[in-house]
């Protein structure tokens, strides 16, 4: 777990380009200042400093998942280069951007189903001050089974003016939009569900997924993506296809109400779960594909 927590201190505390090259030195104090800004206990802060850092010929900090002060992270290398570094190494404040790629991430599903197939990442991150957005420029995830993801999205309330803001803010950051197109031939199966655990005949996955759907509030989706919605959901538990979301907010939806509703199926306040999506307006296009594999 420890290099899962190292590799959440650069995503989350660098947040996309950086001009110059990344130095070495840059790399060790950054990754260590991060786990400090996220409050990681002195090991991990210790570990951070002695991993086994590099620089690319194109100028990319370089994590290797054969590290051992990484404790086997699932993954083969790492590369991130963040935009005004040194305000994270000088003052333990999140820069203005990262941009992070990852060579064969290897999310291990549950014992009983298929292997998972490897993905590669690549995150683009920009923070914007003056209106306190974080924006997800661009997340793009894929396998060579054909599966694909691509998305953006744009936070709100994230202050990163001084370390205490940073923290003190990621208890209010709030989903202002989100847009994404996903590739199906495979992940549901190996990856998604078995990452919330849930496995079962398919008529009860179907069932389970429509009953959290039919506890959503009426004004999120129209007829045409709930029409769209029942025809992923008939799909389930393995959608061979695409599927394509779009959430607009003016009002925002709270990241942490939402972390609690997928977690622990509802709202982290106690609130009816519908509640979190008052003014918020959610597309859903699902076309199938019977030519992707089975």
């Amino acid at each position: 777990m420890r290099g899962l927590a190292l590799i959440a201190a650069v995503v989350l505390a660098c947040p996309a380009l950086a001009d110059p090259p990344m130095q070495r030195a840059q790399c060790r104090a950054a990754l260590a200042a991060g786990a400090a800004l996220l409050g990681l206990d002195e090991g991990d802060v210790q570990a951070a400093k002695q991993a086994r850092h590099a620089v690319t010929p194109d100028g990319w900090c370089r994590l290797f998942g054969d590290d051992p002060q990484l404790s086997a992270p699932p993954f083969a290398k790492l590369d991130w280069r963040a935009e005004g570094v040194e305000r994270l190494i000088e003052e333990t404040r999140p820069p203005e951007a990262l941009e992070l790629r990852i060579t064969d991430w290897r999310m291990r599903p549950g014992a009983a189903a298929p292997r998972a197939a490897p993905v590669d990442v690549v995150l683009s991150l920009r923070h914007v001050a003056d209106t306190r957005q974080l924006i997800v420029e661009s997340l793009r995830i894929s396998s060579d089974t054909g599966d694909a993801l691509f998305a953006t999205a744009v936070l709100e309330r994230v202050d990163f003016s001084s370390r205490a803001m940073a923290q003190v803010s990621m208890g209010s950051v709030a989903l202002g939009r989100l847009t994404a197109r996903i590739r199906l031939n495979g992940w549901v199966e190996t990856r998604v569900l078995p990452a919330i655990d849930i496995t079962g005949d398919p008529r009860d996955i179907r069932r389970m997924v429509r009953d959290g759907a039919a506890r959503l509030p009426a004004s999120l989706l129209d007829s045409r993506a709930r029409a769209n919605l029942d025809a992923f959901v008939a799909a389930l538990p393995a959608p061979r296809g695409t599927l394509e979301l779009g959430l607009r907010s003016d009002k925002r939806v709270m990241v942490s109400g939402l972390a609690g509703l997928l977690i622990y199926g509802k709202a982290m306040s106690g609130n009816d779960p519908a509640a979190l999506f008052d003014g918020v307006r959610a597309e859903v296009i699902w076309t199938p594909d019977s030519d992707l594999s089975e």
